[in-house]
């Protein structure tokens, strides 16, 4: 029997969260030197949606722990289900300690 492993790798929650500051940043002082109201609307629009990846990236990087603990517990329940050993049992165990006082 088997258990999901982790979930694919995904981009760096923090180097996501540097490069939406950077555009943040860079946007912010372009639209201060825009001369038309259209290309400044545009810059806002990025903002906006720089903050919105800066909160899914924060959040990610909160969740981040938990999905490593995760992905131990299914890799250890993995080990346990091939050979449910007492010292692969208290891994699990250990796993799900962790996770509940996470």
């Amino acid at each position: 029997m088997s258990v999901p492993g982790p979930t694919p790798a995904r981009p760096d929650p923090h180097v996501q969260f540097n490069q939406s500051i950077n555009l943040f940043e860079e946007s912010f002082d372009k639209m201060q030197t825009a001369e038309f109201h259209e290309k400044k609307d545009q810059y806002i629009k990025v903002m906006n949606e720089t903050l919105t990846v800066m909160q899914d990236t924060a959040n990610a990087m909160l969740n981040k722990h938990l999905l490593e603990m995760k992905a131990m517990l299914a890799k250890d329940l993995n080990h346990y289900l091939d050979n449910p050993s007492e010292v692969n049992k208290q891994k699990v165990q250990a796993d799900i300690d962790s996770l509940k006082n996470s």
